[in-house]
């Protein structure tokens, strides 16, 4: 069984209609066995645009996730490009493009078991689902 070292706090609610958060002890290494989440909610009728300025999980993973099986991964919920099917995964160092909500809250999910990288800085913004249709 994998003991997780618990976030400060463990999990974060982030409301309104911007803001920006990071990987705990960012820009120094997040902790290894982390397991931290952030819930997003901006406002009804909006959805959300997930930008990330800086990203650093792993050294020699791709952004695909493929490897290193007990490598650090970032999970987001709720996502538009797969309709909110499943969990859509992040991994590796190249910076991702921005990621957008099928609706106005999402889940974002840091989980590392082996190592302790820099991480990401990421903002979160409500916009107007067109406006997403009009940026791609």
């Amino acid at each position: 069984m994998i003991s997780y070292t618990a976030c400060v706090p463990p999990g974060d609610f982030l409301e309104g209609s911007s803001g920006f958060f990071s990987s705990p002890n960012f820009p120094n290494s997040f902790y290894t066995n982390s397991n931290c989440t952030w819930t997003i909610t901006v406002p009804l009728g909006r959805i959300i645009k997930l930008t990330f300025f800086s990203f650093t999980l792993e050294q020699n993973q791709s952004s695909a996730c493929i490897g290193e099986p007990e490598g650090a991964r970032v999970f987001i919920t709720n996502v538009a490009s797969d309709d909110g099917a499943q969990e859509f995964q992040i991994c590796g160092r190249e910076l991702p493009a921005p990621v957008y909500s099928v609706g106005n809250t999402i889940q974002v999910r840091l989980r590392s078991l082996a190592n302790g990288y820099p991480g990401f800085n990421a903002s979160y913004e409500a916009i107007d689902g067109l406006l997403r249709k009009s940026a791609s």
